[in-house]
């Protein structure tokens, strides 16, 4: 069990070092809070966009909880974007998150959540009416969410949803960000899952205070429409090259998950667990 453990955080942090060779450091420190972004080189117009991790923890059995995500915008900067700025604020985006069975023998993924998206992002909303510490962002878009599996183990969901944001303070100092997410369900997958509401509501509060080359403590609120439904998540993290190699492009990273919803295959499970780990982005 050790030798997997050590197997997973050693191919993460190897997995970081070579991507900090490729994009070309030569020896600069690695840009810390920009991580988000550090795969442009490879392919224009794709990012960051969720955080991605690698985290371990025990809620009955040892597992790990993984999540990669990343964003691909249609229009990049230049003479069509200064024609149609309207259009280059479109993306699509990729978020899969797997629960790993770390004790069986032939070590198992207990369930794969997939969630595609298309959403219209604009970072500089009014941006003359808040001043120069309060800067507002607009997300909204359609995303569906499945698990793949089918009968009676078939989860998925459909939904609109629309996110304003608001950020105070210097971005490059400490900050707090505000950002409450609502959605409609317009499709649920089939009678396993056509109560989703009742575990996770018609929307989200999200809080965020931190800096880009420092400690960020992330939250997310939510509230079923049973009245005894519902979950907290928080992460905490903290950039790796402040503590050791400065070029390793790494977060400590901790999560804890309290509620329903972790988990598609168990949306109706109530979990408490903290898991600890690694990051590549936040």
């Amino acid at each position: 069990m050790k030798q997997q453990i050590l197997m997973i955080i050693v191919a993460v942090i190897g997995f970081s070092v070579q991507a900090q060779t490729y994009m070309g450091t030569n020896g600069v420190k690695a840009s810390v809070g920009d991580a988000n972004d550090q795969f442009d080189i490879h392919l224009r117009g794709a990012s960051g966009y969720k955080p991605m991790y690698v985290i371990l923890g025990n809620d009955e059995i040892l597992n790990a909880k993984i999540q990669v995500s990343f964003k691909y915008r249609f229009i990049n900067s230049g003479a069509l974007s200064k024609r149609t700025s309207f259009l280059n604020k479109f993306y699509i985006a990729y978020t899969q998150k797997s629960f790993w069975d770390l004790e069986s023998d032939s070590l198992p993924f207990l369930d794969n959540n997939y969630n595609p998206e298309l959403f219209y992002l604009n970072r500089d909303v009014f941006s003359d009416a808040f001043g120069d510490k309060v800067r507002m962002e607009i997300q909204t878009g359609y995303e569906h969410e499945s698990n793949g599996e089918d009968d009676l183990d078939s989860r998925s969901w459909d939904r609109l949803y629309f996110m304003p944001s608001w950020v105070f303070g210097d971005p490059n100092e400490y900050h707090f960000t505000l950002a409450p997410k609502v959605w409609a369900i317009i499709a649920e997958g089939d009678e396993t899952t056509d109560h989703m509401e009742d575990y996770y509501g018609y929307g989200e509060l999200n809080l965020r205070y931190g800096k880009n080359d420092s400690f960020v403590i992330d939250t997310m609120l939510r509230k079923g429409t049973q009245s005894s439904h519902g979950a907290v998540r928080m992460n905490v993290s903290y950039p790796m090259n402040r503590l050791f190699y400065k070029h390793i492009n790494l977060f400590l990273f901790a999560q804890m998950y309290y509620g329903e919803g972790e988990s598609l295959l168990l949306y109706d499970h109530h979990s408490t667990i903290w898991r600890l780990g690694v990051a590549l982005f936040r």
